[in-house]
C-alpha cells in the first residue's frame, strides 16, 4: 500500500485512533490503580504493562493528530502563514499555561510521596491524568513546529524534520538508559538535546512574513513568544533536572523515561519562540510604515480588481471614494462630477452630507481650490491659509487639512474627489501619490467603460439596423403586378443606416393599380415599425378607395394620432388603369412626379401636406390632385429624397435635372433602362462619397392599349435587383 493511500487512511480514522487513546488512558489508570492497591504485583509485569498502555495513548493521540495537522498544511499551504503561525502559537502557549498550572496545582495538592511511585490509589490516578496532559501537550508542541515549518519550508525542511524526528527518539533511548542504569545525569542526551536545537534553528528558515503583519499583530507576537520562551525554557529545564516541580515525576510515572521527551517538545518551543521574538521586535519600529504601504497595495489591488470586472460607473466611483478614505485615515470623503454645462452633482460621499458639502462651497476659496485643481492638490493645514482658515476656526471643524484629486476622462475634467481631515497635518505625501493613482486608475477605468458602452450602443445599433432593414425587405414588394399598356421598373439601394423608404404597387377593387412611393421619417427600427403600419393600412384600404387623393385622404383618417406627434409620412400616390392613358396623381407631402408627356419633361407638385402632421379637416382641404393623360412613351418618375439629396464631396446635391435629362434623352426607352440611367448619373455624381439615406425610385411608361409587358416587366424587376450585386440581399 502507497504512502499517500495510508495517509489518507490515517486523516479519514481521526476519531478512532482517538477513541483507542483514550479507551488506552483508561485502561492504564485502571491497572496501576490495581497495583497500587496490590501492592504484590511483580515490578517488571506492572511497569512493562503500564508502558504499552502509556505508549498506545501517545500513539493514537500522535497518529490521530498527525492526520489533521497534515490535512491542515494541505488545506493552509497557499494561505497567510503568518496569521496561522500566531493563530497557532497563542493556542500552543494558552495550553502549555493552563497545564503546567493546573498540573502543579494538584500535585500539590494530591501528591503526598517525594518518591516517583504514588503512595495510594488516588495519587496514581492524579499522577496519570497529568502525565497524559502533559504528553499531549508535548505532541501539541511538536506538531505545531512541524505545522509552521512546513507552511514555511524550503528545500531540506523535509530532510531536517525526519532528522528531528528520530533525534527526538534517541534522546529517549539515552534518557531511558541512564534512568534504568540510575544515573543521575546523562550527558549524551544533552548533547544531544543541544545539536537538536541548533538542526532546528537551522530548520526555521525563512522569517519574512514577519515583516507582512500587521504592527498589531507583530505587538502580539513579540510579547507572546518572549512569555513562549520563559514558560517553555522553566518547564524544559524542570524535566531535564527534576529540581523545580513535581511534574516530571508524573510525566515519567505515566510513561517511564518520557520527562526527556516533553523536555526536548518545552525546549523546541523555547528556541521557536526566540527564533521568532527578535526579527518581531526588529519589524515593530517600521510596522506603522509597513501596515500603510500593504493597506495602499491592498486598495489598489482592490480598485484594480474592480476596475477589471464592471463597467458600472457607480460601483467605480464608491469604490474609489470608499478605498481613499481608508488608505488615507481620512475622517470624510465625497466624489463630485461635472456635467458638461458644468453643474456639479455628488456621485458618492462617505462621513459627510450634502448640507456640509454646501457650506464648504459657501467659500469662495474653497470653491476656487477645487475647481482650479488641475492636479492632485494637498492642503496640510488651513490655518496656515488666510482664504481657508475661517473653516477651521469652529470648534468642531468639518476639517483642517484636505487632498483634491481631480478625475479625468481623456483631457475633460469630469469630477473630482476630495478627502478631508479634521486634524491640521493629517495628510502626508504618500497619502497624496496613492490617491492621485487611484485618481489615474479611475480616469483609465472611466475611458474603458465608456469604449465597452460604445461598443455595446454600436452592437446594439448594428442589431436594430438588421432588424429594421429585415422589416423593409419584407414589407417591399416581392413581385411587381402585370399591368396591361405600362411598363414598370422600381429601384431601391439601402443606406448603412436604414431609413423607412417605402413604395408598393397594389391592385384596387374596380381594378385600377395604385404605386405608392414614401418616406418615414426618422431611422432605424421605429421608422421600419411605422413603414410596417403604413403596409398594413394600404392593404386595409385597397378594396375601398376609388382613386390617388382618396386613398392619400383615407391614409390620413386612419393614421392621425395613431403615431407620435414628431412622426410623419411623406407619400405620392399614382392611379392607374390597365391599356387606359389616364393616371390621377396626389401628393402628401412628398418629392414631386417628374413626367415626360407629349415629348416634354415636367416637374409636377401637387399640394399635400404629410401624413400625419394634420386632422383630416385640414389635410383634406389642402391635398390637391391632378389628371394627366399620357400617349404612348411617356413616362413618369417617382422617387425620395435619398436619392435627389444624394451628396458628393463638394457638399452638391444630385438634384431634380439629371433626371429630367435622361427622360429627355432618346435612351428611356424603357423603364428598366431609366432607372440604369439614372443610377449611373447618381453614382457619377458621388463617387466615393458615403452614401446616408435610403434611395429607392420608380419609373412607368405607357406603352398603349393591349400591349402585353409581363415579360417585360418580370425582366425589369429580375433585372432592377442586379444593377448593384452587392446589395442583392438588401433590395427588392
Amino acid at each position: 500500500m502507497s504512502s499517500e493511500l495510508v495517509n489518507d487512511k490515517i486523516r479519514n480514522n481521526f476519531t478512532l485512533f482517538y477513541l483507542a487513546a483514550f479507551i488506552a488512558l483508561a485502561l492504564k489508570i485502571i491497572l496501576d490503580a490495581i497495583f497500587v492497591l496490590a501492592d504484590r504485583a511483580p515490578a517488571s509485569f506492572g511497569l512493562i504493562s503500564s508502558s504499552i498502555l502509556a505508549i498506545s495513548f501517545v500513539s493514537g493521540i500522535l497518529i490521530g493528530r498527525f492526520g489533521q495537522v497534515s490535512t491542515s498544511i494541505d488545506r493552509h499551504r497557499a494561505g497567510n502563514a503568518g496569521s496561522l503561525i500566531l493563530d497557532g502559537g497563542g493556542r500552543i502557549l494558552t495550553i502549555t499555561l493552563v497545564g503546567l498550572l493546573g498540573g502543579i496545582l494538584l500535585m500539590l495538592i494530591f501528591s503526598q510521596s517525594s518518591s516517583q511511585d504514588p503512595s495510594g490509589m488516588f495519587e496514581s490516578v492524579i499522577m496519570n491524568l497529568v502525565g497524559a496532559a502533559f504528553h499531549y501537550i508535548a505532541i501539541e508542541t511538536i506538531l505545531f513546529i512541524y505545522f509552521a515549518l512546513y507552511i514555511r519550508r524550503h528545500e531540506k525542511t523535509k530532510k531536517f524534520c525526519k532528522i528531528l524526528a528520530v533525534g527526538i527518539l534517541v534522546i529517549y533511548i539515552l534518557d531511558l538508559l541512564g534512568k534504568l542504569a540510575q544515573e543521575a545525569n546523562n550527558p549524551l542526551a544533552g548533547i544531544s538535546a543541544f545539536v537538536l536545537c541548533i538542526m532546528l534553528l537551522l530548520t526555521i528558515g525563512r522569517t519574512k512574513w514577519i515583516a507582512l503583519l500587521t504592527k498589531q499583530e507583530k505587538k502580539k507576537l513579540v510579547w507572546q513568544s518572549a512569555l513562549g520562551f520563559f514558560i517553555f525554557t522553566f518547564f524544559s529545564v524542570d524535566c531535564f533536572t527534576d529540581h523545580i516541580t513535581q511534574l516530571p515525576k508524573s510525566i515519567d510515572f505515566f510513561l517511564y523515561g518520557s520527562s526527556s521527551i516533553v523536555g526536548v517538545a518545552m525546549m523546541f518551543s523555547a528556541v521557536y519562540s526566540a527564533r521568532l521574538f527578535f526579527p518581531a521586535l526588529v519589524a515593530l519600529p517600521t510596522a506603522s510604515a509597513v501596515d500603510r504601504r500593504n493597506s495602499e497595495v491592498s486598495s489598489l489591488t482592490h480598485l484594480n480588481r474592480i476596475i477589471a470586472e464592471t463597467i458600472d460607473f457607480d460601483m467605480l466611483i464608491e469604490n474609489l471614494t470608499q478605498r481613499s478614505l481608508e488608505v488615507s485615515r481620512a475622517t470624510s470623503a465625497w466624489c463630485e462630477l461635472y456635467s458638461p454645462t458644468g453643474e456639479r452633482s455628488i456621485a458618492s460621499l462617505k462621513y459627510i452630507n450634502k448640507e456640509q458639502i454646501d457650506w464648504l462651497y459657501s467659500f469662495a476659496a474653497f470653491e476656487s481650490l477645487v475647481s482650479k485643481s488641475t492636479g492632485t492638490n494637498l492642503i496640510e493645514s488651513f490655518e496656515e491659509y488666510e482664504e481657508l482658515a475661517p473653516l477651521a476656526s469652529y470648534q468642531k471643524p468639518i476639517a483642517r487639512s484636505l487632498i483634491v484629486v481631480p478625475l479625468y476622462e481623456g483631457l475633460s475634467k469630469i469630477g473630482a474627489l476630495i478627502v478631508l481631515n479634521t486634524q491640521s497635518f493629517g495628510f502626508e505625501n504618500d497619502d497624496m501619490n496613492v490617491l492621485s493613482s487611484f485618481g489615474d486608475n479611475i480616469s483609465v477605468a472611466l475611458k474603458n467603460a465608456r469604449l465597452i458602452r460604445e461598443s455595446i450602443s454600436h452592437e446594439r445599433i448594428q442589431h436594430e439596423i438588421q432588424v429594421a432593414r429585415q422589416i423593409q425587405n419584407k414589407l417591399l414588394p416581392q413581385k411587381i403586378p402585370v399591368i396591361s399598356g405600362y411598363d414598370i421598373a422600381p429601384y431601391s439601394l439601402p443606406a448603412t443606416e436604414v431609413g423607412g423608404d417605402y413604395y408598393d404597387v397594389i391592385t384596387l377593387q374596380d381594378g385600377k393599380i395604385a404605386i405608392f412611393m414614401g418616406d418615414v421619417s426618422g431611422k432605424g427600427v421605429p421608422a421600419a415599425f411605422y413603414m410596417a403600419e403604413l403596409k398594413g393600412v394600404v392593404l386595409a384600404l385597397a378594396q375601398e378607395v376609388r382613386g390617388a387623393r382618396d386613398f392619400l385622404c383615407k391614409i390620413n383618417a386612419t393614421m392621425f394620432g395613431n403615431i407620435e406627434k414628431q412622426t410623419y409620412i411623406t407619400l405620392s400616390c399614382v392611379v392607374i388603369e390597365p391599356d387606359s392613358p389616364k393616371i390621377s396623381l396626389a401628393r402628401a407631402g412628398h418629392m414631386p412626379f417628374l413626367v415626360k408627356q407629349h415629348g416634354g419633361v415636367s416637374v409636377v407638385t401637387p399640394r399635400g401636406l404629410g401624413i400625419g402632421l394634420a386632422k383630416s379637416e385640414v389635410f383634406d382641404t389642402l391635398l390637391e390632385e391632378y389628371f394627366l393623360d399620357l400617349s404612348v412613351g411617356d413616362a413618369c418618375f417617382l422617387f425620395t429624397d435619398g436619392l435627389s439629396e444624394r451628396q458628393n464631396s463638394q457638399d452638391k446635391d444630385f438634384g431634380y435635372e439629371p433626371i429630367l435629362d435622361i427622360l429627355r434623352s432618346p435612351s428611356a426607352e424603357s423603364a428598366q433602362m431609366i432607372i440604369k440611367e439614372v443610377m449611373k448619373a447618381v453614382e457619377y455624381h458621388a463617387g466615393s462619397f458615403p452614401q446616408h439615406d435610403d434611395m429607392t425610385c420608380l419609373a412607368f411608361i405607357y406603352r398603349g392599349k393591349g400591349v402585353d409587358n409581363s415579360k417585360r416587366n418580370l425582366d425589369h424587376f429580375e433585372e432592377s435587383l442586379m444593377i448593384k450585386p452587392e446589395y442583392d440581399s438588401q433590395t427588392s
